[in-house]
């Protein structure tokens, strides 16, 4: 794979490298003045840029064009899936709030204290220890439970975004393809 990326980048001399487009938009983003048409002025101009793209601005990418190669260079332009989180995950982010972490510990200071110093009247002083305990439980569940159905329902609407159709120039032509396809050679 490697070796197969470092071949598509010689094949591409005259292609403008990854990286140099990667600067190119972060310049544009950070920009204080005009520094995004400096370098591209640098590299020959925006006619020159357009060559070094293998692109045509006004017509598109042109449908016999090498996308396998440009793929390859350029990689794919899509988003890496961001990865969600278990639900044992959830769980151990719910205790770290402070407010669960003292009621469980004194949910276990009761269960103790409540032995130690319980009165022979008294068979089950144990209880109010453990309804404590229980109580924090059920907060971590309930948090839990709920942040993993919204992170479900989220990611659904990303997936459900990706589906919507947008349009691309080949060859002149304005084709619709859905987001994920985009990329794709469109005939």
């Amino acid at each position: 794979m490697i070796e197969q990326t470092s071949r598509s980048y010689r094949e591409l001399s005259k292609f403008v490298s990854k990286e140099e487009l990667i600067t190119l938009v972060e310049t544009y983003i950070n920009r204080k003045f005009d520094e995004e048409i400096i370098l591209i002025e640098n590299r020959g101009g925006i006619d020159k840029f357009q060559e070094l793209l293998d692109v045509d601005f006004r017509n598109g990418i042109n449908s016999n064009s090498r996308f396998e190669k440009r793929i390859a260079a350029y990689g794919k332009n899509k988003r890496e899936e961001k990865r969600l989180f278990t639900f044992l995950e959830f769980c151990c982010y719910a205790l770290r709030n402070k407010v669960l972490i003292m009621l469980l510990f004194m949910g276990v200071l009761n269960l103790i204290l409540g032995d130690i110093i319980r009165d022979h009247h008294q068979g089950s002083t144990w209880f109010e220890g453990f309804a404590i305990l229980i109580a924090g439980f059920i907060a971590v569940v309930i948090a839990s439970v709920n942040n993993y159905l919204n992170q479900k329902q989220f990611a659904e609407l990303r997936s459900q975004k990706n589906r919507a159709p947008i349009t691309v120039l080949r060859g002149g032509v304005q084709i619709f393809t859905p987001k994920r396809n985009f990329s794709r050679r469109c005939s």
